[in-house]
């Protein structure tokens, strides 16, 4: 049975864009005050990253979301405001982009690596060729859109929806509902392609969508598939016209209505994440580079968390499961003093 496929939704962090922040760096705050001290804002960077750190925690707790995504402009605006000597220099915060500026300069001084995946726009320039293309992505557009334009994907996308013009992220199904919608297709007629088995495939999967993952995800895909969640895997971004092909073919698996509406009701499906999770790392999900220091586990990449669950899924035995939320929340006990 042919299945039409119209459009081709992508995650942007991690499946086309190659990067690495390191948002907790003190270097970046230490470059920040000293360009702040030319405006007459004199401040350390220590009180800079502590407050900062606690104004995008406070935001999240402020929210009604259930996946909270904090305008991190207005952060830097009550904080600037907070910091402003007009004796010195007046700044008029309402017309000028002195915290768009400081925004973007944030951002660009955490910024350690940044290309795009190897391969990634020959695929997107092949498949331009017969689908719709769009993007979902849990950013701020202070930093989507430049970085978009900036590595040459601008004009091969017809849609780009980011968290942070929502106030909530990922896997929130309004985000992708809002791409498609833009894109006028259904969630039928759509793929969506990311890394992240959370965000990406959860996400995409409750809003009506076909699923296709690199397999790059610090997040261990087997433990949805044991949800049945329908998504065809992939090694690297090379392999998806085929897996499109293969999309189209209904070759891929496909689970019972009722089977849907019961995940449906219970989002969580051994992953949820809490709002005190999200406030470990806002520039890269799930970065467990924030529970280094931990007394029982040492992880360096987030890629390790999978063989670590394994690895105690065998040690706890058949009789005493132990499952990854379950993990997650060990984690989160041992590392709290080490958090955003």
């Amino acid at each position: 049975m042919m299945k039409m496929i119209r459009a081709v939704l992508f995650d942007l962090y991690g499946t086309l864009i190659d990067i690495e922040t390191v948002e907790n760096d003190t270097a970046v705050y230490d470059e920040i005050a000293k360009f702040l001290s030319y405006r007459g804002m004199y401040v350390s960077s220590s009180w800079l990253q502590d407050t900062f750190r606690k104004e995008v925690s406070k935001a999240i707790d402020k929210s009604s979301e259930k996946y909270p995504e904090p305008n991190i402009r207005g952060i830097w605006f009550d904080i600037l405001r907070k910091l402003e000597n007009p004796e010195h220099y007046k700044i008029n915060f309402e017309k000028c982009s002195f915290v768009k500026d400081i925004t973007v300069l944030h951002r660009s001084l955490s910024r350690k690596r940044f290309k795009l995946v190897d391969g990634a726009l020959e695929i997107i320039r092949q498949i331009r060729k017969n689908y719709k293309l769009g993007i979902v992505s849990d950013c701020q557009k202070e930093y989507a859109k430049p970085e978009i334009k900036s590595l040459g994907l601008k004009p091969y996308f017809d849609a780009v929806v980011i968290s942070g013009n929502f106030g909530y992220r990922k896997p929130d199904v309004r985000l992708f509902q809002a791409c498609l919608s833009k894109l006028g297709v259904n969630a039928s007629e759509s793929v969506f392609v990311g890394n992240d088995v959370y965000r990406d495939m959860l996400g995409a999967y409750l809003a009506g969508m076909n699923c296709i993952l690199i397999k790059s995800s610090c997040i261990n895909a087997e433990i949805l598939n044991e949800k049945h969640i329908p998504l065809i895997e992939i090694e690297r971004i090379s392999e998806l016209p085929n897996a499109l092909e293969g999309i189209e073919k209904d070759t891929s698996q496909r689970i019972p209505n009722n089977q849907l509406q019961s995940i449906k009701k219970n989002e969580n499906l051994g992953l949820q994440r809490s709002k005190n999770e999200d406030k470990c790392n806002r520039a890269s999900d799930w970065n467990l580079n924030d529970f280094k220091s931990s007394k029982i586990w040492k992880l360096t990449e987030p890629r390790e968390l999978s063989g670590l669950v394994g690895s105690l899924i065998c040690q706890q035995g058949a009789n005493q499961p132990y499952h990854e939320d379950n993990l997650r929340n060990e984690i989160r006990r041992e590392g709290k003093d080490d958090r955003r």
